[in-house]
């Protein structure tokens, strides 16, 4: 194995919206690690910084269907009213090393 390191940050929202994780994923490329920042595609988008650092990779997920939702336990479903992806668990973001 190489000397790479990665790391995916898992933002469960929209990434443009979850400045923190975006600046745990900019921390982690400014220090050499090769990172997956993963996330939904909402109206928002990253800070530019994000977007244009050649160690950080945008993933977006698909939303989660809406029918699949409504079988989860309600402590998994967000019931925020008007959002755009009803099964994002609120205030929960993961960082989690991939290698």
């Amino acid at each position: 194995m190489g000397d790479a390191r990665t790391a995916c940050v898992v933002v469960l929202g929209d990434l443009g919206r979850s400045p923190r994780m975006c600046n745990h994923a900019l921390s982690l490329a400014e220090e050499g690690v090769r990172v997956s920042l993963v996330g939904y595609h909402g109206g928002a988008e990253p800070p530019e910084e994000v977007r244009r650092h050649r160690g950080i990779s945008l993933v977006h997920m698909r939303p989660f269907p809406e029918a699949a939702a409504r079988r989860l336990p309600r402590i998994l479903v967000n019931a925020e009213a008007g959002n755009e992806h009803p099964t994002n668990i609120a205030s929960v973001n993961l960082v989690m090393g991939c290698s």
